[in-house]
């Protein structure tokens, strides 16, 4: 829509980038380091948009392919010993939530973790 109100990621886009490029080189410490913080928690935002939907739905898929339908019932599954014998599945499928997970809240940490 060309006309339109911008939309909520361009909206947090364009204020992370006037936070980052008019004011963090104007600032100076204690001041330019919570403004970077506010620019990391706007960046975080942006990747709960773009990643969010897609990865709650496929988390979705991955509780069905193990029976189940909610963190509840894997959390009680879990308790009760259901996946003792289905460990490497389970494993496999928390490994990629938490890889999710972390791509939303810190994805340099992927990359360090992957480079080290």
């Amino acid at each position: 829509m060309p006309y339109g109100p911008p939309a909520m990621r361009e909206l947090i886009v364009g204020v992370r980038e006037f936070l980052t490029e008019e004011v963090v080189p104007t600032v100076e410490e204690p001041l330019r380091y919570h403004v970077r913080v506010a620019i990391g928690a706007l960046a975080l935002v942006v990747r709960e948009l773009e990643l969010a939907s897609s990865y709650t739905h496929a988390h979705g898929e991955r509780l069905r392919s193990l029976g189940l339908s909610s963190d509840a019932e894997l959390a009680q599954a879990i308790r009760a010993g259901m996946f003792d014998d289905r460990f490497h599945a389970l494993r496999r499928m928390l490994t990629t939530d938490a890889t999710e997970r972390v791509a939303v809240s810190n994805p340099t940490e992927l990359v360090a973790r992957n480079d080290g």
